[in-house]
């Protein structure tokens, strides 16, 4: 892997530690990549092809939703989460760093001279997790690459309503959402509470995998309870999305997503969170 230098600048100690910190990322990554590469191998010519275009997309939606997500560290920052939002932000910067990576490594590996992304191509691959008929060794090595890009999905259900004419909305008072990936299935309970642990669910994601969302809301205006569905969501159109998702019968659900390297990340998100509400009193 790449060595990193400070050229013509003095070696001051922050630029000392942060070539350790990037020395150190380029050796977490190293063995992680010629693991990758030896699941390439097992490829024929249109699976790699096919795993170029899924990967360009899935790059593009994870650039977006690291720009998405430096915004909300930005609005939620106080003097009194510092520490914290300055850890969350590394962690983002990482997670930069480590697409860069990836994509210098897939564009030299997998793009042939002089050709760029192809939307018809894309189309004629049907380059989705709806796929199911590609072969066994390209879902491995989909998989594979994950372990390298930053895999763990947050989707935090913030609420529910029903969507009528003239974009009138009734909340439900409550709602219970599951969340079907590949063998993890998640149920949680909702509420119009923000922040609040039981409406968050987080999984790792498998980008031939489609997701499932089934929806229970319960008390709307004129009705005890609404069931509806989003089944065969490709996972990967949720990376940068931001607002509600709208479900068959009507109903929006609000989501926020975030995208973290480790489930830990999301309990420090948290804290930060808290420690803006909760602003020390010492002077």
């Amino acid at each position: 892997m790449a060595s990193y230098n400070v050229p013509n600048t003095v070696l001051t100690s922050q630029n000392w530690q942060r070539n350790l910190v990037l020395d150190a990322l380029d050796a977490m990554l190293a063995p992680k990549f010629a693991r990758v590469e030896g699941f390439a191998k097992q490829l024929k010519p249109r699976d790699k092809e096919y795993a170029l275009l899924r990967l360009e997309m899935i790059l593009s939606k994870m650039n977006k939703q690291l720009l998405q997500q430096r915004k909300q560290l930005r609005l939620h920052w106080s003097e009194d989460n510092e520490t914290l939002y300055r850890s969350l932000l590394t962690t983002v910067d990482d997670m930069s760093k480590t697409l860069v990576k990836f994509r210098k490594w897939l564009i030299a590996n997998f793009r042939p001279e002089n050709q760029d992304w192809n939307i018809t191509k894309y189309l004629d691959l049907a380059v989705s997790s709806h796929n199911t008929d590609i072969p066994h060794e390209l879902k491995q090595f989909l998989d594979e690459t994950m372990q390298i890009l930053p895999n763990q999905l947050t989707i935090e259900f913030r609420h529910c309503c029903r969507v009528q004419s003239c974009n009138h909305h009734q909340a439900a008072k409550s709602f219970k959402v599951i969340v079907a990936h590949g063998k993890l299935c998640s149920t949680k309970g909702g509420s119009p509470e923000a922040f609040l642990p039981y409406n968050i669910v987080q999984f790792q994601l498998r980008p031939h995998l489609p997701l499932g969302l089934y929806i229970w809301a319960y008390n709307t205006p004129g009705h005890p309870y609404i069931v509806a569905s989003r089944d065969r969501l490709d996972p990967i159109n949720l990376l940068g999305h931001v607002g509600g998702l709208m479900c068959y019968e009507s109903l929006e659900v609000a989501v926020n997503v975030r995208l973290w390297p480790e489930p830990s990340m999301e309990d420090q998100f948290h804290q930060m969170l808290f420690a803006k509400a909760t602003p020390s009193t010492a002077n």
